[in-house]
C-alpha cells in the first residue's frame, strides 16, 4: 500500500476557529429488513447479521469467513463490510487501512459512492486532508453525498489556508439542508479573518439568534460576533456577547475574548472582575499577555500596590511584541520607581536602559534617560549617569548643567581611585560647563590630577585659574596652598613663597595643612636666601612639640647650610660625605660644590661610572662658579682615566688648561699633576 502523507501538523495552526466537523448524512449499515437472531443455543449469527446488529464478534466472523472462502463472490462485499465496521466504531485509522486494500472498481452505484465517501472521511479524520480532497470532489454531484462532499472539500481548503477557494465552496453549500448552518459558520470565520467585521456582525448574530443552529456552532459564533463588535468600537454591544461567550466556555475561552472583556471591565472601573481575566491572559505569551501586564500594573497602581505595579510594568516593558505597550510600561515603571524603587534597581534600570537603546526615538526615551541619570547620580554611579545624560539633547540648558555636574563628580571619583589621566579628562570638560562654581571646583581638582601626573606647570596653571575665578568659596585657601606646592615643584621659589603666605592669611585650611604650609613657606624663604626667617619658623614649630615639631627639626636639618656645608668638611667617611654632597646639590648656591664633591667621593668609592653621570650633568647645565666647574672637569678626567679612557681624560684636561680663565694655584696644580700622570 502506498504510504499517505500525514498533513495534520501542516494545518494545525491554519485557523483561529475551532474545526467543527459532524458525521452527517451517512447511510445506515444496511437497508434490508432486520433479521431475527437465532435462538439461544442454536447456530451462531451470520457475519452480515452480526454487522447489522453491531455485535462485537463481527470482525472475527468476517475474518473467519474471508479465510474459509477467499474466492467467494461475496469476498469484496465482506471486505467492505469489515472496513465499514471499524468506520462506524470510530476507529478511522484501522478503517482507512482496510479501505486502502479494496479495489474501487469492484463496486458500483450507491455502494461505490458510500465506500468512497467513508474512505475520504477516514482520511479527513486521520489528518490526511490533501489526500481526502480529490475523493470528496469526485462525489460533488452525487445525489446522496454531494452536499456533504462539497462541504468537506471546502473545509479542507479552509484548514489549508486557501480561504478564497474555501469561501467559494462554502457559498455553494450554504443553502443545503444538511450543511447550510455549518457553511454559514465557516463563511463567517473567513470574513472575521479578513477583517470584514461589519459583515461578521450581521451573519454571526443571525446564526446566534437562529433556533435551529447546531449547538456546537454557537460558542465560536458568539466569539467572532463579540470581537467584531469590539474591534468596531461598539463596546456596549460587545460586552453582553463576550460575557455570554466566556460564561459558556469557562476555562476553555479563547484569550482574545478574555482580553477584550477584561479591557471593557477595566474601562468601566470594575477592576475586581477584570483582574482575574487579565491574569489568565498573561499565561499565554504574546502581544495580549504583554498588554495584560500593563493593565495589571495600572490596576495595582490604582490600589496603591507599588510593588505589584512595578513587577507588572517590568514584565510588560521586557516584552517586544508591541513597542507602544513596551514604551508605556517602561515609562510607568520609571514613574513607579521614582518614589522609592519597588524592584531591585539593577533589574529596573536594565529594563529601562534596554528600552532607551531599543527605542531611542520614543517620546518616553528622554524621560527615562533623565530619570536614570538622576538615579545613577544619586547612587554615585557616575559613569552610568554620564552614558544616560549623553543620550539627551545636548543643546538644552538642563542637559548641559547635568553633564557638568556628573563630570565633576566623576573626575573626583576617578582621582580618588588613582586614575589621574581619566580624572583630568573628565574635570577638564567639567571646567568648561555653565555653572561657574562647579567650573572653579573642577579646575581645583584638575590641578590635583595634573599634579599626580607630575605635570606641575599645568597644575599651577589650573590652580591659578581656579583662584582667579573668585568662585571657589572656602576652597580658595586650599587652591592657594596647592598652588604653592606646584610652584615649589617647578622651583619657582619666589612665587611659591607668595602662594604659601597668602594661604596662611586665609581661613579654610586644616590645622595640619596650616602647619605644613608654614613649613613649605619656610623652605621657600630659605631657597630665596632669607635663611634667618626660615630658621625662626622652624624653631617656632619645634617649640610647639608634636609630630610637626619632629618634622620641622628634620626639615631644618635637611636644608640648614651651617650643617650641610659643615658635614662636607667633617664627614667621618666617604659614604656619609656622598650623602651630604647629594643634599648640597639641592641647596641654592651649593649645587656645583655638592656635585663636584659627590663625583670625587664616588671615584674614591670605586664608582667612576656614577661619578661620570653626576659630573657630566653639572657640566651640561653649566654654573656661574668657574672654580667648581673647573674642579668638575678635573674630576671627570679622573673618571675617564679610571675607566681606561685615557684619550678622553687627556682631551678634557688639555682643554681646561687652554681655556680656564682663573689663576687659582690649586686648579693649576691639579691640571699639571693629571697631565704628568697621563704622559707617563
Amino acid at each position: 500500500m502506498k504510504p499517505l502523507r500525514n498533513l495534520l501538523t501542516r494545518h494545525k495552526a491554519a485557523s483561529a476557529a475551532l474545526a467543527i466537523i459532524s458525521l452527517a448524512a451517512l447511510p445506515a449499515r444496511g437497508s434490508d429488513p432486520q433479521p431475527t437472531l437465532p435462538p439461544s443455543g442454536g447456530p451462531g449469527p451470520l457475519p452480515i447479521q452480526a454487522f447489522r446488529f453491531g455485535l462485537p464478534q463481527t470482525p472475527e466472523l468476517l475474518l473467519r469467513r474471508l479465510a474459509d472462502f477467499p474466492a467467494s463472490a461475496l469476498t469484496d462485499a465482506e471486505r467492505l463490510m469489515l472496513a465499514d465496521w471499524y468506520f462506524y466504531q470510530g476507529d478511522y485509522p484501522r478503517a482507512l487501512e482496510l479501505y486502502n486494500d479494496l479495489r474501487t472498481d469492484a463496486f458500483s452505484g450507491d455502494t461505490r459512492s458510500g465506500m468512497l465517501y467513508r474512505k475520504a472521511y477516514s482520511l479527513l479524520k486521520t489528518g490526511y486532508y490533501e489526500e481526502a480532497a480529490p475523493l470528496f470532489l469526485s462525489l460533488a454531484t452525487d445525489a446522496d453525498f454531494g452536499a456533504d462532499a462539497r462541504f468537506y472539500a471546502a473545509y479542507i481548503d479552509y484548514v489549508g489556508g486557501r480561504y478564497d477557494n474555501a469561501y467559494r465552496r462554502f457559498l455553494n453549500v450554504r443553502n443545503t439542508a444538511s450543511r447550510g448552518f455549518e457553511a454559514d459558520y465557516y463563511l463567517t470565520q473567513i470574513d472575521y479573518l479578513r477583517g470584514d467585521y461589519r459583515k461578521v456582525v450581521v451573519d454571526a448574530e443571525r446564526l446566534i439568534s437562529s433556533p435551529d443552529v447546531p449547538p456546537q456552532l454557537l460558542p465560536e459564533s458568539l466569539r467572532v460576533a463579540a470581537l467584531s463588535r469590539f474591534k468596531l468600537g461598539d463596546k456596549a454591544a460587545a460586552r453582553p456577547l463576550l460575557t455570554r461567550y466566556v460564561e459558556t466556555q469557562g476555562d476553555g475561552a479563547e484569550i482574545s475574548a478574555l482580553y477584550a472583556l477584561a479591557t471593557i471591565l477595566y474601562d468601566e472601573g470594575d477592576y475586581d472582575r477584570a483582574l482575574p481575566l487579565l491574569s489568565t491572559v498573561t499565561e499565554y505569551p504574546g502581544d495580549l499577555a504583554q498588554s495584560a501586564w500593563l493593565y495589571i500594573g495600572q490596576i495595582s497602581m490604582s490600589r496603591g500596590d507599588a510593588q505589584g505595579a512595578a513587577l507588572a510594568f517590568d514584565k510588560a516593558a521586557r516584552e517586544s511584541w508591541d513597542s507602544d505597550v513596551a514604551q508605556t510600561a517602561a515609562y510607568n515603571l520609571a514613574v513607579t520607581s521614582a518614589d522609592g524603587l519597588s524592584l531591585p534597581f539593577a533589574d529596573a534600570a536594565a529594563a529601562m536602559e534596554k528600552f532607551v537603546d531599543d527605542y531611542p526615538h520614543s517620546p518616553y526615551a528622554p524621560v527615562l534617560s533623565r530619570y536614570l541619570t538622576n538615579a545613577y547620580y544619586g547612587q554615585r554611579a557616575y559613569e552610568k549617569a554620564l552614558r544616560q545624560v549623553e543620550k539627551l539633547d545636548s543643546r538644552e540648558p538642563a542637559t548641559k548643567a547635568s553633564r557638568q555636574k556628573i563630570l565633576y563628580q566623576l573626575g573626583g571619583q576617578q582621582l580618588r581611585r588613582g586614575e589621574a589621566r581619566a580624572a583630568a579628562a573628565s574635570l577638564k570638560e567639567a571646567a568648561g560647563g555653565p555653572d561657574l562654581s562647579i567650573a572653579a571646583q573642577s579646575r581645583l581638582w584638575l590641578g590635583d590630577a595634573l599634579y599626580a601626573q607630575k605635570d606641575f606647570k599645568g597644575a599651577a596653571k589650573e590652580y591659578q585659574a581656579a583662584i582667579d575665578s573668585r568662585s571657589l568659596g572656602e576652597n580658595e585657601a586650599l587652591a592657594t596652598y596647592n598652588l604653592g606646592y606646584a610652584l615649589l615643584k617647578t622651583k619657582n621659589y619666589r612665587k611659591a613663597e607668595q602662594a604659601f603666605k597668602r594661604a596662611l592669611e586665609m581661613t579654610g585650611l586644616t590645622s595640619r595643612q596650616t602647619v605644613d604650609a608654614r613649613l613649605r613657606y619656610a623652605d621657600c624663604l630659605y631657597y630665596n636666601g632669607r635663611h634667618a626667617e626660615a630658621i625662626a619658623i622652624f624653631d617656632d614649630i619645634k617649640q610647639q612639640g608634636g609630630e610637626e615639631a619632629e618634622f620641622a627639626a628634620s626639615r631644618e636639618a635637611d636644608i640648614y647650610p651651617e650643617m650641610v656645608v659643615g658635614m662636607l668638611r667633617t664627614a667621618p667617611d666617604d659614604v656619609t660625605l656622598a650623602e651630604y654632597a647629594a643634599k648640597a646639590m639641592e641647596i641654592p648656591g651649593y649645587e656645583a660644590q655638592g656635585a663636584v664633591i659627590l663625583g670625587e667621593t664616588l671615584l674614591r668609592l670605586g664608582q667612576p661610572d656614577k661619578a661620570e653621570v653626576v659630573l657630566l650633568k653639572l657640566i651640561d647645565e653649566g654654573s656661574d662658579e668657574n672654580y667648581w666647574l673647573a674642579r668638575a672637569y678635573i674630576a671627570l678626567s679622573d673618571a675617564y682615566a679610571a675607566r681606561g679612557k685615557d684619550y678622553l681624560a687627556r682631551l678634557y684636561i688639555e682643554s681646561l688648561q687652554s681655556n680656564y680663565p682663573g689663576n687659582e694655584t690649586d686648579i693649576i696644580e691639579m691640571i699639571q699633576s693629571r697631565l704628568n700622570n697621563l704622559n707617563q
